[in-house]
């Protein structure tokens, strides 16, 4: 009798499970008034047995909580919470927050620093240290920066990194500014900087990088950071080659 009267609604009386979603067709209707003839009511990718069964989420709902992102993006994508509009606590809601799960930094590597003429009149070689900041997407607003430890006596450099610097998770811009510096430690006079930009009327490296939210399953493609400052300026003074990159990442 339950199957004729769901059949009576269009769905198969010969089958308990119209939509073979594992629900059956009267518990869809009666009950949860989903559809019995969709495995996935709302269309938000989730079948409705695992909104009910699996994650209690709302198979009527496509974002369950209302934060901006979808049932189906919360569980499959940033892994966040789908009944819980701020899953990581941290005051801004999933749907606005770049990192839903945990803290968005940008991530800089430098992979060779070559200092091509000699920095330092004394020893020959200079101390190269880096300086790497954060800005909004105008240039106008830093939002974090570091400076690594300087390196003794040092003609080459590989390797160094990664460095991390923290951006708001709450940003709305649609991308950042990543500016690196390399400066020569001086014991005795202000500290030099490197020209590593090609570009005769600056000695520092910018690059943009993308504003996207970040989760621990994604694939963020670094953007490259690249400069060849010899002969550009002042050919032998404090000339170097610097190649890095950075990503907008989760940490």
């Amino acid at each position: 009798m339950q199957n004729e009267a769901v059949g009576r609604n269009g769905t198969n009386p010969r089958s308990k499970d119209t939509d073979g979603d594992g629900l059956t067709d009267y518990y869809e209707a009666r009950s949860l008034q989903t559809s019995p003839k969709s495995k996935d009511t709302d269309g938000d990718g989730l079948t409705d047995y695992d909104e009910v069964k699996v994650f209690n989420t709302d198979p009527k709902l496509s974002d369950t909580d209302r934060d901006g992102l979808s049932d189906y993006d919360e569980v499959k994508v940033f892994g966040s919470d789908p009944n819980d509009r701020d899953s990581d606590r941290d005051g801004v809601i999933d749907g606005k927050d770049l990192a839903p799960t945990g803290n968005a930094v940008v991530e800089v590597y430098i992979e060779e620093f070559l200092e091509v003429s000699k920095a330092d009149a004394i020893s020959g070689y200079g101390d190269p240290y880096f300086v790497i900041a954060v800005y909004d997407e105008s240039g106008n607003v830093e939002l974090g920066r570091i400076q690594t430890e300087p390196v003794i006596d040092a003609v080459k450099l590989t390797g160094l990194g990664p460095y991390y610097i923290d951006v708001p998770d709450d940003y709305s811009g649609d991308m950042f500014i990543v500016a690196i510096a390399a400066y020569d430690e001086d014991t005795w006079n202000e500290d030099d900087l490197y020209d590593i930009n090609p570009d005769p009327q600056y000695y520092s490296l910018a690059v943009y990088v993308q504003t996207e939210k970040v989760s621990p399953s994604g694939v963020h493609v670094p953007v490259p950071i690249e400069g060849d400052g010899t002969g550009d300026r002042n050919p032998g003074e404090n000339d170097a080659i610097l190649r890095a990159w950075a990503v907008l990442t989760l940490q």
